[in-house]
């Protein structure tokens, strides 16, 4: 029983997690992206730089939807639409979203700049 109580509380926190991250909006952006990185490259694509494109710009987005929703944390409060997201509902905190968003668009942006724009 310990376990199935284990595993349930791991799959609401990975799926808090990805409606912090505002999945499906980040993966629009890292498609425009990857469809430009694609479109630029001319003859020959580099697939190591677009998968590190990709990642990157996946962390980004993700950091970025994440501190649009800490910083509207009590307008999505009062929406029906948006009143189940992790922060209003209280299924994470503020501070950790935060801490964890500003962790990885700083791992991200380091990511794009090492891999890909010095690469």
């Amino acid at each position: 029983m310990d376990i199935l109580l284990l595993i349930l509380l791991l799959i609401l926190f990975v799926v808090s997690y990805l409606k912090l991250f505002g999945i499906m909006d980040s993966m629009l952006v890292v498609a425009t992206s990857g469809a430009g990185f694609v479109l630029g490259s001319g003859s020959a694509i580099d697939f190591s730089g677009l998968c590190w494109t990709c990642t990157g710009t996946m962390m980004v987005a993700a950091s970025t939807n994440s501190l649009n929703q800490v910083f509207e944390k009590n307008i999505d409060a009062l929406m029906k639409r948006t009143m189940r997201r992790p922060l209003p509902s209280g299924r994470l905190s503020i501070p950790h979203a935060a801490i964890w968003a500003s962790s990885i668009v700083i791992a991200g942006t380091t990511l794009l700049a090492y891999k890909v724009v010095a690469g």
